[in-house]
């Protein structure tokens, strides 16, 4: 996957997290100030291979960063967990 498709498609399940994060803004209240967020698609294995890639290099600059993954329940849409 080129970078410019990756970014695309990390751009669209931004803007649907950021919906979901302003109607629901205790979801967050546990993550750590200037945290990153890396998407993980519910359903797009390549997309996550290559986010796994971008999780992986933000760790090694030592920035605290957030799993967060698409999920296909309309009652818990997205899970956060902190990448340790």
């Amino acid at each position: 996957m080129s970078k410019i498709k990756q970014l695309e498609k990390n751009l669209k399940l931004s803007g649907k997290l950021a919906e979901y994060i302003a109607t629901n803004p205790k979801e967050i209240k546990n993550i750590p100030n200037g945290a990153s967020f890396v998407i993980f698609s519910s359903g797009n294995e390549e997309l996550n291979r290559e986010n796994k890639e971008l999780l992986k290099s933000l760790k090694e600059e030592g920035k605290k960063v957030v799993k967060v993954t698409e999920n296909r329940n309309k009652k818990q849409p997205w899970t956060f967990s902190l990448a340790i």
